[in-house]
């Protein structure tokens, strides 16, 4: 009941700020997103409700992040990753700019480089944040830039002590190159190996004649344990590199990465693979088991366009480990194509990988073919229609030799109706025949409807699959979910 009592007070309070803002000269944003799930397999509803509330005036902003979560078991139904009941203030900061200077106290986000040494970020979509509480600067000083961080954790049970510092210099001639550093402590001895990573890196690029673009970083882990007494590991070591650019009508992205016992707490480094917009190539994809221990590898890309309104893209990435045999591949091709009135998006893939489960390695084969097609309808109405196969092999390496690959098939299916600006309705319908799962079936149901630039209502309800989501280079594993579900953003 307390929970329900909180959802108006925010909305309420965040008119009353709206209104209040427009007699002052400074700026106030506020979005409130809630959210309603009731899951009648297993008979359980959480209710969230998180308000973001900005305030600037002048040189001066801060900002708060109001949350209610109020999970009737946040053991069984949890899909923000909240964890247990919790009303109150989830995050705030204020920062301060005297140029060439700001200062940002409270909760706070850095990332330098491609993020190798270090990278404080917050992602949505994979309900992923490792923010810090504590302090961030940032200063200009004509070609050079400083940024600094230092806090510890703010959300999460393991308090962890973080300190980061980037140097970047930019020259005239296009070029530029940054030293960062950065000491991660784990100072309260409840994760597996509790000690300290100190990280150093160099990063660098640089625009070449003929409108080529490379990039360059190169980092080093030191490990130093907390126990006495214990000798650390070998140095560990991260090598990212990157090129773009075009030759004749086709444009180029190039990138490499070699990882070696480079698995600290806060680096989130390139994942030289492919991110997937569709569902069975993400939920697939070779991103959640890369090994920041010991992976090598490359991707590149290709995009030309033959013809006007006709665009082939094509990718292919590979990935090994030093150690152990562990590669992972993936060929990927898409044409895009306006014809007959509509907008075609077709494309296939294949991708194999081993992965280590256990003490055992799992060989995985998955070959995908998809489309969808756009078309106006006339009056404000579209139509959009999608499908997506994919055919699985999945075998146990360890047991290999005398038990046959087992062999499955996904199917999507969705269509997705418009009336612009207001409404949306849509249907998701996915089949499988795997014997790994309890159904082989999931329709889900959608009602969106707009109001301006204020805010949206979301109606759903059916069963949804689950399963790996990716975004960013980090993973979140999705439970399947069967109920209604109820959301409101709203902005003020």
């Amino acid at each position: 009941m307390r929970a329900a009592a909180a959802v108006p007070l925010f909305l309420f309070g965040g008119l009353l700020i709206a209104s209040d803002s427009e007699a002052e000269e400074g700026r106030i944003r506020a979005a409130n997103q809630l959210e309603v799930y009731y899951d009648t397999n297993l008979e359980e509803s959480v209710l969230d409700d998180r308000l973001d509330l900005d305030l600037s005036w002048g040189r001066f902003s801060g900002g708060i992040v109001f949350l209610s979560h109020s999970p009737s078991n946040p053991q069984l139904l949890d899909p923000n990753d909240f964890g247990v009941r919790q009303e109150g203030i989830r995050k705030r900061w204020a920062t301060a700019t005297i140029e060439p200077i700001t200062v940002r106290l409270g909760d706070s986000y850095a990332s330098f480089g491609n993020g190798l040494v270090l990278r404080v970020v917050e992602d949505q979509a994979v309900d992923f944040d490792n923010v810090l509480d504590g302090m961030a600067i940032e200063a200009e000083l004509g070609r050079f830039e400083i940024e600094g961080i230092a806090g510890t954790n703010s959300l999460g049970p393991e308090r962890t002590v973080v300190k980061g510092v980037s140097a970047l210099f930019f020259a005239d001639a296009g070029w530029h190159v940054s030293f960062n550093g950065a000491i991660v402590d784990s100072v309260d001895g409840t994760t597996v190996v509790p000690g300290r990573d100190q990280i150093g890196g160099i990063e660098g690029g640089a625009y070449l004649p003929g409108g080529f673009e490379v990039a360059a970083e190169y980092a080093v882990r030191h490990y130093k344990p907390e126990r006495e007494g214990r000798s650390p590991a070998p140095d560990g070591h991260a090598t990212y590199l990157q090129a773009s650019g075009f030759v004749g009508p086709v444009s180029l992205f190039l990138e490499a990465k070699d990882l070696l016992r480079f698995d600290h707490g806060y680096t989130i480094p390139p994942t030289v693979a492919r991110q997937h917009t569709s569902t069975l190539l993400n939920r697939g994809s070779h991103v959640p088991n890369i090994r920041l221990e010991d992976e090598r590898g490359f991707q590149a890309e290709a995009l030309w366009s033959p013809l006007q309104d006709v665009y082939l893209t094509g990718n292919y990435s590979e990935s090994e480990a030093r150690h152990s045999n562990l590669p992972a591949w993936e060929a990927f091709g898409m044409i895009e194509a306006d014809f007959a009135g509509a907008h075609w998006v077709l494309l296939g893939a294949e991708t194999e990988e081993k992965v280590r489960e256990g003490i055992d390695r799992t060989f995985f084969e998955r070959i995908t073919f998809g489309g969808d097609v756009v078309r106006e309808l006339g009056r404000g109405w579209s139509l959009e229609v999608l499908y997506e196969t994919q055919a699985i092999q999945q075998q146990d390496l360890a047991t290999s030799h005398f038990e046959y690959p087992l062999k499955y098939r996904d199917h999507i299916a969705a269509a997705t109706l418009s009336l612009s600006p207001k409404h949306t309705w849509s249907v998701n319908y996915e089949w499988t025949d795997s014997p790994l799962e309890e159904k082989d079936s999931w329709l889900w149901v959608e009602w969106s409807i707009r109001f301006g630039v204020v805010g949206q209502l979301t109606l759903a309800g059916g069963a949804l699959r689950g399963g790996q989501v990716c975004s960013g280079g980090v993973c979140k594993l999705v439970d399947p979910f069967e109920g209604g579900r109820l959301e409101l953003l709203t902005n003020f």
